[in-house]
C-alpha cells in the first residue's frame, strides 16, 4: 500500500489501518513492518483481522510503502474476496482531513489454489445444498436504519450449519444502532470508524427451498465520506452433522453496500 500526502506537510503521525479479506490472514510466522501492530487477530478464516500502521509526518507530495505479510486459506474457494484500507491523521486538530473519502481504498482479488480435481464433478454442482445470499444496498445515515440478508438453500438437499458472518462498511456501526436479531452476536464490537464491526450469525440447518432473513441495525458515525461504501457478507455450510465449522464444504462471499448521504458524513 502507498500513503501519499497531498495536502501541506503534517505537523503529527498518520495512521493507516487495514483490514485483510475473508479467507486472508496476516501471516503471523513473519514480523510486521516497524510501526505496525495487530490491532484486532483472529485465526477463524472466515473473520477479517486489522492491522494499524503509525507513520512518521509526511511532507507535503511525500510518500511511503507499506507491505504486509498475508497468508491465504488453502481451503479458500475460488472467489473474489476484499479487505479495506484507510489513512487518516493521528491528531485531527492539527493536521485537519478536507477529504476523508479519498482516503480510503479497497484493495482486493481473486483467490486462485490448485485444487485437487473431484469424482462426479458435474454431478455435485447439480445436485445437493447450495446456499445464496442477497443483500440489500442500506442507506445510511446518522439516524438507526436497517440492512437486510437473505440466506437461501437453493438446492434439493439439507444445507448443515449454516452460518452468515457479516462485516460493516468503514464509518458504518451496527453497535450503536440496536440490538441484533435472534441468533446473531457481535465478533468485533469497535466504536471506531476505521474499523469495521463484525456481526456472527448462527442459522443451523436450512431445508430445500426455504431461507432465513436477518435485518441487522447499522447507523453512520459522523464526520465520515459520502458516497458508495462497501462491506462483505460471507455464508458458509458444513458438510454434514457431523463435521466441525471448520470442515467448511461451500461458501459464498458477497461485496455489500452501504449508501452514506450527507447526514452521515457530518
Amino acid at each position: 500500500m502507498t500513503v501519499i500526502n497531498h495536502g501541506r506537510d503534517m505537523v503529527g503521525n498518520a495512521e493507516l489501518y487495514y483490514t485483510t479479506p475473508i479467507f486472508v490472514n496476516v501471516d503471523s510466522a513473519k514480523k510486521l513492518p516497524t510501526g505496525c501492530v495487530m490491532y484486532y487477530q483472529n485465526k477463524d478464516y472466515r473473520v477479517p483481522e486489522v492491522v494499524k500502521c503509525t507513520i512518521a509526518p509526511l511532507k507535503r507530495n511525500a510518500r511511503v510503502e507499506v507491505t504486509l505479510p498475508l497468508k491465504i486459506y488453502q481451503g479458500a474457494p475460488a472467489v473474489p474476496t476484499y479487505g479495506v484500507a484507510i489513512v487518516r491523521s493521528a491528531q485531527a486538530h492539527s493536521d485537519p482531513e478536507r477529504n476523508i473519502t479519498d482516503n480510503i481504498t479497497v484493495p482486493g482479488g481473486v483467490i486462485s489454489l490448485p485444487v485437487p480435481p473431484a469424482p462426479d464433478y458435474d454431478r455435485q454442482v447439480q445436485a445437493g445444498p447450495r446456499i445464496a445470499l442477497a443483500a440489500s444496498t442500506a442507506i445510511v445515515s446518522s439516524k438507526p436504519s436497517e440492512a437486510a440478508y437473505r440466506v437461501y438453500n437453493i438446492g434439493d438437499q439439507v444445507a448443515y450449519k449454516v452460518r452468515l458472518q457479516l462485516i460493516t462498511a468503514l464509518y458504518v456501526n451496527t453497535s450503536t444502532a440496536g440490538s441484533l436479531p435472534a441468533g446473531c452476536s457481535m465478533t468485533l464490537k469497535d466504536a471506531d470508524p476505521a474499523v469495521p464491526e463484525i456481526v456472527d450469525c448462527e442459522i443451523g440447518n436450512l431445508e430445500p427451498g426455504k431461507f432465513k432473513e436477518f435485518r441487522i441495525p447499522v447507523k453512520a458515525v459522523p464526520n465520515g465520506p459520502r458516497g458508495q461504501m462497501h462491506g462483505m457478507a460471507l455464508v458458509t455450510r458444513s458438510a454434514a452433522p457431523r463435521d466441525g465449522l471448520q470442515d467448511v464444504l461451500s461458501a459464498e462471499l458477497q461485496l455489500t453496500g452501504a449508501s452514506l448521504g450527507a447526514n452521515g458524513a457530518q
